[in-house]
């Protein structure tokens, strides 16, 4: 089963790649395909913003076409998969709360604090905060820092800050964006996190049973130094010496262990500080 939203990019891809393998696929999705009517036991309609529910919806399906695997394909769809998996009782899956701690930074950030792995210093602040909320952060974190939310991707929405007016006017954009793009009115709180001077890798790996095994290691060679944080080029192999890169995927170990993922596909960020 692919959990598959109706706008993702990567549909071909996961389609082809099934057919090369020879699997029997049944696409979950928010918007049933136009051939459905054609597609009795391949095709399931769920809603994406209430995983619990689509995991009832799926025991159904999977009672009368039986399932024997779960793939969530993208960030909006994962903590779907991961409810839907834990459902049906597979055996290769990932804990829901450590699913869902990747889409949602305060939970990230949380996890990582209690494994002791190295991060920024952040501070949680609602969209709407005062000026005694703000000052208080900016305290915490120092300046420069980073607004950002909690729950979109792609850098989206994340803002460098240098005086405290910018953070004051990072925090009310951020929360025009939020309002923009929340359908149902929510508008999820921020993070404020110290603003950390480094080169900046990403690391692409496979988890099987919780062993990483690291697939590539990429440079960011042009400066993300803000105030917008667009990704633009991804190098590999890396420049830096091995010493780095081990310390960097020992990093990246240590947070997969914080947040007790255990299989599938994973994308780390890191900053080297110093």
């Amino acid at each position: 089963m692919l959990i598959l939203p109706t706008e993702t990019y990567r549909a071909t891809a996961f389609l082809r790649a099934a057919e090369a393998l020879g699997l029997t696929l049944v696409v979950a999705s928010n918007e049933p395909p136009s051939l459905a009517a054609l597609m009795e036991g391949r095709a399931l309609t769920l809603d994406l913003r209430h995983p619990a529910e689509s995991a009832e919806t799926a025991a159904k399906f999977a009672a009368r076409w039986p399932v024997d695997a779960v793939v969530g394909v993208d960030e909006a769809s994962v903590v779907t998969a991961a409810h839907i998996a834990s459902r049906l009782g597979m055996a290769r899956r990932n804990p829901v709360a450590a699913v869902e701690a990747t889409r949602d930074k305060r939970l990230l950030r949380r996890s990582l604090t209690a494994a002791t792995v190295s991060q920024p210093r952040f501070v949680e602040l609602d969209v709407n905060a005062d000026s005694a909320a703000l000052d208080e952060a900016i305290r915490v974190v120092g300046l420069p820092c980073v607004v950002k939310p909690v729950d979109l991707a792609a850098s989206r929405g994340v803002i460098r800050a240098d005086t405290a007016t910018e953070v004051i006017a990072a925090v009310r954009r951020v929360g025009r964006l939020l309002r923009t793009v929340c359908a149902d009115g929510s508008t999820p709180p921020l993070l404020i996190e110290s603003y950390v001077e480094g080169t900046e890798v990403a690391v692409e790996g496979l988890l099987r049973d919780g062993v990483l095994d690291v697939i590539a290691f990429f440079d960011k060679p042009d400066p993300l130094t803000g105030p917008f944080f667009e990704e633009t080029l991804y190098v590999t192999p890396s420049r830096l010496d091995n010493t780095t890169q081990r310390v960097v995927v020992d990093a990246v170990r240590a947070a997969i262990t914080a947040l007790g993922l255990r299989y599938g596909p994973i994308h780390a960020e890191v900053r080297i500080a110093a």
